[in-house]
């Protein structure tokens, strides 16, 4: 994403003197095809890559996986624990 600041105001939003506090009133970015805006109900608005990397794709496995695990011991806890108590 390439920015560019322009319009520098101080807090009277007038052009500021030498050695005055200012900030710039506008931002201008172009974004690369590879970004979506989204903005939602409330306007609040954020991007999101469109493309999947490998780092994604690794960690989104390792969660998946102590998921799954996580849920299976859980049941076979709770069904060894029921055969126990039946014998």
């Amino acid at each position: 994403m390439s920015c560019i600041f322009s319009e520098p105001v101080n807090q009277f939003d007038s052009a500021p003197a030498e050695g005055e506090i200012w900030n710039f009133k506008t931002l201008n970015c172009d974004t690369p095809a590879t970004l979506e805006l989204i903005v939602n109900d409330s306007g609040s608005q954020f991007y999101i890559y469109k493309v999947m990397s490998y780092g994604d794709l690794i960690i989104i496995s390792f969660i998946s996986i102590f998921l799954v695990f996580m849920i299976i011991k859980t049941l076979w806890n709770f069904v060894w624990a029921e055969t126990k108590r039946k014998l």
